[in-house]
């Protein structure tokens, strides 16, 4: 039942066994409940738990993710009323909450995408190569940052050594800091 959604079946049973250890822990005969139906409501919440916060890259509250297991339950039964998939203003009606909540609740639930994940029929790119990078100069801005340093070289080489140092140590050219005269 809970296999596939993000934990190795070893480690649900371990998160199973966590759930036991505490049922064990909390059970009290004296109620008159008899220990298997207690002990399962234990490790379903367990093993739920372990899986709403060790799967998600990013970890959404444990409110939040009942919230939206909720929400996915109430739009699965719209839909085989509706004989469609619900809008989020008809989810929002039957939850009772406005439909902004309902809609931030979907952008929580996306998983996240990994920059590494293999893009097109024969992978040889990744998902991150086409991401822009806002820091890097643009190929415009660094093709005219060359042309301005060759054509400093150029205007430089005709000075004498002398005035040339100057001007480099004045304005920190060739990546040195400015200096004052």
């Amino acid at each position: 039942r809970y296999m596939g959604q993000g934990l190795p079946f070893p480690d649900l049973i371990q998160e199973g066994n966590v759930g036991l250890m505490r049922a064990v822990d909390k059970y009290d005969y004296k109620r008159g409940n008899r220990f298997s139906t207690y002990a399962t409501w234990w490790i379903r919440q367990a093993i739920t738990r372990a899986l709403a916060q060790k799967t998600r890259t990013i970890r959404i509250p444990l409110h939040m993710t009942e919230r939206i297991r909720q929400m996915y339950r109430a739009a699965q039964l719209l839909e085989q009323n509706l004989g469609r998939r619900p809008s989020p203003e008809e989810i929002a009606l039957e939850m009772d909450l406005s439909a902004d909540s309902v809609r931030s609740m979907m952008d929580a639930s996306q998983h996240a995408i990994a920059l590494e994940r293999p893009v097109g029929d024969d992978g040889d790119s990744e998902f991150g190569d086409f991401i822009e990078d806002q820091d890097s100069p643009s190929p415009v801005e660094s093709a005219t940052q060359h042309l301005l340093q060759e054509t400093i070289e150029e205007v430089l080489s005709e000075l004498t050594p002398r005035q040339s140092h100057i001007l480099r140590l004045r304005f920190g050219l060739g990546g040195g800091e400015p200096h004052t005269l």
